[in-house]
C-alpha cells in the first residue's frame, strides 16, 4: 500500500475520532457522570495536532514519511500512555489532570513532528544541492 494511502485512511479515522470528541464534549445528553470531559477533551486535544500532521507529511516525499512514520508508532502510544494514565481530576496544588495532560502531549506531538518533518526536508533538499 502506498504511503498517501496510508496517510490518507490516518487522516479520515483521526478526523473521525475528532468528530466523535467534539459530540461528546457539546451533546448534553451524553452528559453522563464525567465522560465528556475524561474522553471527549483528550481525543480533540489529541486528534487536532494528528490532523495537522498528515496534512503537512501529505506535501512531502515518502523518505520524510518513513522518518515520521518510526517516530510515531513510537510517540503515539508512549502519549497515549500517559494520557491514559493520569486522574480525570486533581485536587492537589501542583497536579496535572487528564486535560491538562492531553494538552500538553498533543502540543509536544505537534511541534517534535514539525521538527522531524523540516530537518528531514532540509536534508533532503542539501543533498540535492
Amino acid at each position: 500500500m502506498s504511503y498517501r494511502k496510508i496517510l490518507g485512511i490516518l487522516l479520515v479515522v483521526s478526523i473521525m475520532l475528532l468528530c466523535i470528541g467534539l459530540v461528546i464534549m457539546r451533546v448534553p445528553k451524553f452528559n453522563v457522570g464525567d465522560l465528556p470531559f475524561s474522553t471527549g477533551k483528550p481525543l480533540v486535544f489529541g486528534m487536532f495536532p494528528l490532523v495537522v500532521t498528515i496534512i503537512i507529511i501529505l506535501a512531502c516525499q515518502k523518505y520524510i514519511f518513513d522518518t515520521w512514520k518510526w517516530f510515531a508508532l513510537i510517540l503515539i502510544p508512549t502519549l497515549s500512555w500517559f494520557v491514559i494514565s493520569t486522574p480525570t481530576l486533581c485536587q492537589s496544588i501542583i497536579c496535572f489532570d487528564r486535560d491538562m495532560t492531553a494538552w500538553y502531549a498533543s502540543i509536544s506531538f505537534l511541534i517534535v513532528s514539525l521538527i522531524v518533518v523540516m530537518t528531514k526536508t532540509l536534508l533532503l533538499r542539501r543533498k540535492k544541492i
